[in-house]
């Protein structure tokens, strides 16, 4: 063992480290670029849903402090996922809550393209059910008409819609 090192044999090709016989040296031209977010677009909201979270929640802190939890749902090719925003910072797994959702797309640097969305809680009563297909194949062709479909980019092939729910009449 040298260096901490058990086998040299086993680094890349392109390593981002030189080794010789006394120093590991650190080269940071051959360092990937960091996967920076390039852009953000909210590209719908309005849809007030009841939703059952997951237990596996992930408590998160943006730069500016505010604390968020994250969870995620399965898709072909990769995750959907969502962002909680609770005023009172305490998280709700397992619980049923109403929700203000909204729908964005990230671009980062690398090039790929997220679809996410955050969630408000909120006292207003849903007004929409919120759906989600693992796969654009699996979306039904009779949803209602008023139906909004959104399907993540890239490799994900996944798909959340939000039916609406019909208005009980007085």
């Amino acid at each position: 063992m040298r260096n901490g090192l058990k086998d040299l044999s086993q680094l890349d090709d392109t390593p981002p480290t030189t080794v010789n016989q006394k120093t590991i040296t650190y080269d940071e031209s051959l360092t990937p670029p960091t996967n920076e977010v390039v852009s953000r677009e909210l590209i719908a909201e309005g849809f007030v849903c009841s939703l059952a979270l997951p237990k596996n929640i992930v408590k998160k802190v943006l730069p500016d402090g505010t604390v968020y939890h994250q969870f995620g749902v399965p898709v072909l090719g990769g995750w959907l996922n969502f962002h909680l925003f609770n005023r009172q910072n305490c998280v709700m797994r397992g619980k049923r809550v109403w929700v203000d959702c909204k729908i964005f797309k990230k671009e980062m640097a690398d090039g790929k393209v997220y679809l996410y969305v955050d969630l408000y809680p909120t006292e207003d009563r849903p007004t929409h059910d919120r759906k989600i297909w693992k796969d654009v194949a699996e979306m039904p062709a009779d949803l209602p008409t008023d139906t909004q479909t959104f399907v993540c980019y890239d490799d994900n092939q996944g798909v959340i819609g939000f039916v609406p729910r019909e208005v009980p009449q007085d």
